[in-house]
């Protein structure tokens, strides 16, 4: 089998829900909040992983709250993380 290795951001996605778009200048409120994994290498592993496919992604993270959780989602829906880098920063 082919070895499927990715290289680009692995992001934390917030989407929103509204009850209608908002006019220039207006705050709203949301009606829902929902917070799960981004970014396009990532996005697309996460799509092989769950195909039976066993894709390694090569990326960079924060050492924080978010940056562990994208590592635990990509873990957990079978991707290699073993060469992410977790930083202080997610900034070079």
């Amino acid at each position: 089998m082919l070895a499927q290795l990715g290289c680009g951001a692995a992001v934390v996605d917030l989407l929103a829900a509204v009850a209608a778009y908002p006019k220039p200048d207006d705050k709203i409120r949301t009606t829902s909040l929902k917070v799960q994994g981004g970014g396009n290498a990532a996005n697309a592993l996460t799509c092989a992983a769950r195909l039976g496919l066993k894709p390694r992604l090569i990326s960079k993270v924060a050492d924080d709250a978010q940056g562990r959780s994208i590592l635990e989602e990509l873990q957990a829906d079978g991707v290699d993380t073993s060469f992410f880098v977790v930083s202080f920063t997610y900034l070079c």
